[in-house]
């Protein structure tokens, strides 16, 4: 067993070194002790250093929990104290180490038999060349991490024997095969062959596992040549050192072992001032040699202005304000209308395809396939134009819903006018048709292609004069959405989705009465009386008559007279006008759908509300579940699915107010009207004038029953001044038989038993006069005509009314009726039109004169204008009656 005096081998390191160890703290990684013989090397030659570091990038460290492999605690310094044992297994001493592991307390027989092992590990190597076998280089790997372990717990500084191990170790591997040698072999035996190979191979996991193998081989050249050029300690003392060299210990030094062996073959760089090779200092002057030729040709040759990026017309013109774009498209359209080349407006394009069905019907192409013998006919409008060069052009357009991409080509390209010229004139915004054949791109940066048209020629059909808003930032404004509903559709799917489905509804509610032998009537939109319901009609003016008329506010008069008449089922869906307030759920005009029943009853028409609203709902959406959100942000998740709640009105009413409200027959009473301004006043609900008991019952309706219909709910049992038009309750004196559908807190249908007992009619007409003449200008009017119809017989008739657009609304999750109007009603803009031009007038088109009237005609001037003054008048007269 050999013995180590620690403070004459510690006098052998310089003091950098020295410093070095002294310094570093304890590391359970191979990594961290890697580390420490580099800061040793970096210390002897810095400039050279400075380039392996580039190089060396460690592997991963070994987990020495979880192997037994690269672990010796604390060999520096082996007191009694310290945990280390050697566990010895066999005579191979490549074997052995596989079981060097921390046990228990260690002690000096168990530290000698370690330096025995590491003993005939070296003398093994220097026995057995490594180009035997792989084995014999997994020897020197495990000897030297092994050796790096041994740097742990450098507070002890007994432990600098174990660095001087570590470079032994490292110098027999050098002098054994050379840095050159020990590349070409460790690739060989650690490497997949080399780095072509683990390119071309298919297999992914492989692949990832091949790289990183080479990775470690590479970690481990770098580490093994830097520290062999950088430290300055030949190979002979340290294996003096290590092997009892005959020469005295103390004779030797870290200075002195710097000399000869390691600088002998060095030559000096005069750029840098290191030692290298003499290849690579030859490597670096050839290298330095051609870098100066190219400064001096660039040097010599003249400078050329770096070419400036144009750019592309459409890019140009984007920069441009929607004015300038207008009078600059305006011109350049108006060129083509003189020109004809192209004519901007063609009379006709044959379109053979619907892109709805195009999509479908071509998925399946894969990527680069082509249908060239398939003709491709469709029109749309360009949302993007993508240009690459003069030859290759993309579109992506919209039809009936779609977007599609349109690839064009040059060398596709067909018909009478050139490639070049098909494509300069077309903007964002323009309709064009196309005549291709369908195929799927083949991009190269993806592996799936889209489908598209590749199209042979493009003709403009109709241009764009105004800018369209960008696809990035859309079209959002709320209130220019409405006004210019047109552009709305254009750039926004939900708004086309919108009244895609209010189409779907009106058609599912057509056929429902259809299929159930109802008539579909017209009736007159003009009436010399309000009729119908309890609305503020708007009022026109006949001028041949010379009377005034009213809008309708309901059809219901003209379709009970058509009952009368024999039409036993009928039903319309149109128009009706009110002059009331505009708010989120009420526009001046809307659409309503109003059928009647003969011998039907109130009850009836309730099952026939379920079944239809409920079938329609889940005919739209698919499913009974709606989701629908107020303005303030309140979700509510509706259910459609019949049965549906139905309240007594004042039975719910006695219960929210507490009190015992007078019986039915009493409710239209001056008593009554005391008392109900006495339960506003108590329970803070407001009323305006006129204070009408009906007025005033509709106000706590409102405020204490329908703020709880969410899900659909009948509200039923309403008074009879309420409702001048429904029959009398059959059990409940003073009440009648109707009943007002609620959802999301909104009526959505009205409905009764209708009246048709002559006497009760004009009871209750009387009524609403007596009303109006007391201020409240929603009451109804008596109808002579519709009263004298009821003399000749109206059978049992159920009647009903629902609001298409408020339903739309739910259905489609719009707090708002505007969003489901096509175009609904809005105030006049302030200065709109003013200092604004037309594209006629752009381009200086004057009209042309009429013909019979000439332009300088003083009659026909003064005529025209006489008109106006008669028509302004008239419009005056209506306005103050």
């Amino acid at each position: 067993m050999h013995s180590f005096p620690w403070q004459a081998q510690s006098q052998l390191l310089s003091p950098i070194i020295a410093a070095s160890i002294q310094g570093m703290r304890p590391n359970s990684s191979e990594y961290g002790n890697r580390l420490l013989i580099e800061d040793i090397a970096k210390s002897y030659n810095p400039t050279r250093w400075g380039a392996v570091q580039e190089l060396h990038k460690p592997s991963k460290a070994h987990n020495d929990q979880d192997t037994h492999q690269h672990v010796v605690e604390t060999l520096g310094a082996w007191p009694p104290s310290l945990p280390f044992r050697v566990r010895v297994r066999g005579a191979n001493p490549t074997a052995n180490l596989d079981f060097l592991d921390v046990r228990d307390t260690g002690t000096d027989e168990e530290a000698a038999d370690f330096v025995r092992l590491m003993d005939s590990e070296i003398d093994y190597l220097q026995r057995h060349p490594l180009r035997e076998g792989p084995s014999n280089f997994w020897v020197v790997r495990k000897s030297t991490d092994v050796a790096l372990h041994c740097q742990r717990q450098w507070e002890f500084r007994q432990a600098a024997w174990s660095f001087e191990l570590a470079i032994q170790t490292l110098r027999t591997l050098s002098e054994l095969v050379g840095l050159n040698g020990l590349k070409e072999f460790v690739f060989e035996v650690m490497g997949p062959g080399n780095h072509r190979q683990t390119v071309e191979r298919e297999n992914t996991a492989a692949r990832k596992e091949a790289k990183e193998m080479d990775q470690d081989v590479v970690h481990w050249i770098t580490y093994v040549e830097s520290l062999s050029i950088c430290l300055p300690i030949p190979p002979s003392p340290i294996r003096a050192l290590f092997y009892h060299h005959p020469h005295p210990i103390s004779q030797f030094s870290m200075a002195e072992a710097s000399g000869a062996d390691q600088l002998a073959n060095l030559h000096l760089d005069e750029v840098t001032g290191e030692k290298i090779s003499k290849s690579e200092l030859k490597k670096r002057q050839k290298q330095r040699a051609l870098e100066e030729k190219k400064k001096e040709k660039a040097a010599a040759a003249p400078s050329k202005p770096k070419p400036e990026k144009t750019a592309s017309v459409e890019e140009e013109e984007s920069q441009l304000t929607p004015n300038q774009y207008f009078e600059i498209r305006s011109g350049k359209v108006q060129r083509l209308r003189q020109s004809k080349a192209p004519n901007p407006y063609p009379h006709k394009f044959k379109v053979t395809t619907d892109l709805r069905e195009f999509l479908p019907r071509y998925e399946s192409l894969k990527t680069g396939e082509h249908l060239k013998d398939v003709e491709i006919r469709v029109g749309g409008r360009i949302y993007t134009k993508r240009a690459s060069g003069t030859k290759l052009v993309f579109y992506d357009i919209r039809a009936e819903g779609v977007k599609i991409q349109v690839m064009c080509q040059a060398q596709e390209a067909t018909g009478d006018v050139p490639f070049e010229q098909q494509h300069e004139h077309l903007r964002r915004g323009d309709i064009i048709g196309i005549v291709g054949y369908p195929g799927r791109t083949a991009p190269r940066n993806r592996p799936d292609g889209e489908l598209s048209i590749f199209a042979r020629e493009i003709i403009l059909l109709t241009p764009c004069l105004h800018q369209i808003p960008s696809e990035h930032y859309g079209f959002k404004d709320q209130e220019q959405r409405y006004r210019q509903r047109y552009l709305d559709l254009i750039m926004n799917d939900n708004s086309r989705n919108v009244f895609l489905t209010r189409s779907k509804m009106i058609t599912y509610i057509r056929r429902y009465f259809d299929e159930r032998d109802f008539v579909e009537v017209e009736t007159p939109m003009m009436n010399a009386i309000a009729g119908g319901a309890t609305a503020k009609p708007f009022v026109t003016h006949h001028n041949d008559l010379d009377m005034n008329l009213f809008m309708r506010v309901a059809p219901e008069l003209y379709l009970k007279m058509l009952i009368v008449g024999g039409l036993e089922r009928v039903y319309e869906l149109g128009r009706l006008f009110r002059n009331e307030g505009i708010d989120l759920t009420h526009n001046p005009e809307f659409t309503t759908c109003e059928f009647y029943m003969a011998y039907a009853d109130v009850y009836d028409i309730m099952d026939i509300t379920e079944d239809l609203v409920s079938g329609l709902v889940k005919h739209v959406t698919g499913s009974y579940q709606t989701t629908f959100h107020t303005q303030t942000g309140e979700e509510y998740q509706v259910d459609w699915e019949k049965p549906w709640k139905r309240i007594d009105m004042m039975g719910a009413l006695e219960e929210a107010c507490g009190e015992k409200f007078p019986p039915g027959e009493e409710l239209h009473t001056v008593e009554t009207n005391e008392f109900l301004k006495r339960i506003l006043k108590k329970t803070n609900v407001d009323c305006t004038p006129p204070q009408t008991n009906a007025r005033m019952l509709d106000k706590l309706v409102g405020e204490f029953i329908e703020e709880t219909c969410v899900n659909p709910t009948f509200i039923t049992g309403h008074p009879q001044m309420m409702s001048p038009l429904a029959k009398y309750h059959r059990d409940r004196p003073g009440l009648c038989e109707r009943f007002e559908a609620f959802v999301c807190k909104k009526e959505i249908v009205n409905a009764y038993t209708e009246l048709n007992d002559p006497f009760d009619q004009r009871l209750r007409f009387e009524e609403q006069a007596r009303q109006k003449d007391q201020g409240d200008d929603e009451a109804q009017m008596i109808d002579e005509n519709f009263c004298t119809s009821l003399e000749y017989g109206l059978p049992p008739t159920g009647g009903w009314g629902m609001g298409i657009d408020r339903l739309v609304m739910f259905l489609t999750d719009n707090y708002s009726i505007k969003e489901v109007l096509t175009f609904p009603f809005m105030k006049e803009e302030q200065n709109a039109g003013k200092d604004k031009k037309t594209a006629a007038e752009v381009v200086g088109i004057k009209p042309e004169v009429e013909e019979g009237i000439r332009e300088s005609d003083p009659d026909a001037s003064r005529a025209l204008l006489i008109d106006h003054e008669m028509y302004s008048a008239q419009v005056e007269h209506v306005r103050r009656t």
